[in-house]
């Protein structure tokens, strides 16, 4: 009682709420042995369709969190040698990526939210920035066979590699650091405010050089 497993709507209740997805430990998809995820990952691997192919993606940012993390660790070098060899797949999880593009349009202008009443004019910052951004990276971790997680990290393993130019590790580092620190304040200027989180921001309330190197980014 009063454990965590007792109050497994804290975080729910705190702000942060179940994913939509159902990508959560409550769902027996995401609820595994290291064998049965090397039998779930041949699986999705083998029938390649767009929600396989989604959860593979979802999937590849796994890592530890409790233990000696021998099975993740075991689970990982699995995934980076059988991804590896087989380039079709990773094509297909491309071809998926390939569809968040970046928030910019013609005449480097903002693509902002035309039917939601409540973020009207302004940018979703995770789908059109972080989310393209963090899945071309780790994208290319597979392809070199990094096990890193998290985007910086890979960034800085790539670069490591030699399997990306340290100017260009160094730009999408700072925009991911510029978007995600953008979309951070707004979360706060929302709870101070009592209204949901968002990943939305107003490019009317950021100052001209946040709009450039927004742009940028």
């Amino acid at each position: 009682p009063g454990g965590f497993a007792y109050n497994k709507n804290i975080f729910d209740a705190a702000g942060v709420p179940y994913c939509k997805g159902g990508v959560m430990a409550t769902n027996p998809l995401w609820r595994k042995t290291s064998r049965e995820w090397k039998e779930q990952l041949a699986i999705w691997m083998r029938r390649l369709h767009p929600q396989m192919l989604l959860s593979a993606d979802i999937f590849f940012d796994f890592r530890a969190v409790f233990g000696s993390g021998d099975l993740a660790a075991d689970l990982r070098e699995h995934v980076n040698t059988v991804v590896a060899r087989h380039p079709l797949f990773l094509r297909e999880i491309f071809g998926i990526q390939a569809e968040h593009r970046a928030g910019i349009g013609l005449f480097n202008r903002f693509l902002t939210e035309r039917r939601d009443e409540r973020y009207r004019g302004q940018i979703d910052v995770k789908m059109m920035g972080t989310l393209p951004l963090a899945e071309a990276v780790r994208l290319m971790a597979l392809m070199a066979g990094i096990g890193e997680t998290g985007t910086l990290r890979r960034l800085a393993s790539l670069r490591a590699a030699g399997k990306m130019p340290a100017s260009e590790a160094d730009d999408l580092a700072a925009a991911f650091a510029l978007i995600t620190g953008l979309q951070l304040r707004r979360q706060l200027q929302d709870h101070e405010r009592g209204k949901p989180l968002s990943t939305f921001v107003d490019p009317e309330e950021l100052s001209e050089r946040e709009r450039h190197d927004l742009k940028e980014s």
